[in-house]
């Protein structure tokens, strides 16, 4: 082969592991992005955390109501663009599955809430020989609202954790390492139980 011909492929060796490794450290800067923006939905989400605190015997002392948690577009956009692999713990590890369980989380905190408001308002219309029974009914549902709250901020609580170890292996010098090792095998921990509406 000649000269020319080993420096052209030389050149263009050269040129494709120039155009990899821009890619790679591309494909990294782009996922900190990410996990930074995951922080700061976190953070957003972590701040709904009022409860109802209703009573059966007696009426609620103030008018203000918790406010339950909304999601974000960002937050759905999030969830299908990042690629958890980069700063994965373990090849089980399940950040995703996590995120998705707060999303569901806010469906479930938001048909609680809207469920005793529509009983609350309600009362007002029935017998009085009923509006014992509908407060009661009320008071129940706020008491499941207020249980799964306490159960969902444990699990945004743990994913903020959890991305904050991430942004310290998304650093250029932990992801070198993980080049040369293969991803170690590993367990989650067990999930919450469900709650148990009273």
């Amino acid at each position: 082969m000649s000269t020319a011909l080993w420096a052209a492929f030389g050149g263009f060796v050269l040129g494709s592991v120039q155009s990899l490794m821009l890619e790679w450290v591309r494909e990294r800067e782009r996922h900190r992005r990410q996990l930074r923006m995951w922080r700061n939905e976190l953070r957003r989400l972590r701040s709904f955390d009022a409860h109802f605190a209703w009573n059966v015997d007696a009426l609620p002392t103030k008018d203000a109501l918790p406010n339950p948690p909304r999601t974000t577009p960002s937050y759905r956009r999030l969830l299908d663009e990042t690629d958890f692999w980069v700063t994965d713990q373990h090849s089980d590890d399940n950040t995703g599955h996590a995120l998705i369980n707060i999303a569901d989380g806010v469906d479930v905190l938001a048909h609680y809430h809207a469920e005793a408001l529509k009983i609350y308002e309600n009362i007002k219309t029935v017998r009085d020989d009923e509006q014992v029974e509908q407060w009661t009914r009320v008071v129940r549902t706020t008491h499941a609202y207020d249980l799964e709250s306490t159960r969902w901020i444990q699990i945004v609580e743990s994913a903020q954790d959890d991305i904050d170890r991430r942004l310290e292996l998304a650093g250029a010098w932990s992801q070198l390492v993980r080049l040369f090792r293969p991803m170690p095998i590993g367990e989650n921990p067990p999930p919450l139980p469900p709650i148990d509406p009273p």
